[in-house]
């Protein structure tokens, strides 16, 4: 039985480590560790605020499925949370247990 939803709680790099990849990384490992583990989607949710997050997670294959705003002050002055889904492919190729390491 497939598990249905693995939500991405937060992730932040470093300022002085930005763009050098490791964001990138680190969502396509959880990808990867959810399709491995029998989830259907990953969730999570982000600002307008985090335009380079929004920006990084739609060009990774995230999509839109919600936009709300998290209270009355920031519908006043337009700033919506998005909650972005990946859906993942039914058939995920796992490595062998010798080869997913601590994961």
């Amino acid at each position: 039985m497939q598990k249905k939803q693995l939500h991405l709680v937060h992730l932040t790099i470093a300022l002085e480590h930005r763009r050098w990849g490791i964001a990138k990384a680190l969502v396509r490992t959880v990808l990867q560790f959810a399709g491995c583990q029998g989830y259907r989607e990953v969730v999570l949710v982000t600002s307008m605020m985090q335009d380079a997050a929004l920006a990084l997670y739609q060009h990774l294959g995230f999509w839109t499925t919600r936009k709300y705003y998290h209270s009355k002050i920031w519908a006043v002055i337009a700033v919506p949370e998005f909650q972005l889904t990946y859906w993942l492919p039914s058939d995920q190729s796992c490595p062998a247990p010798a080869q997913r390491g601590c994961l």
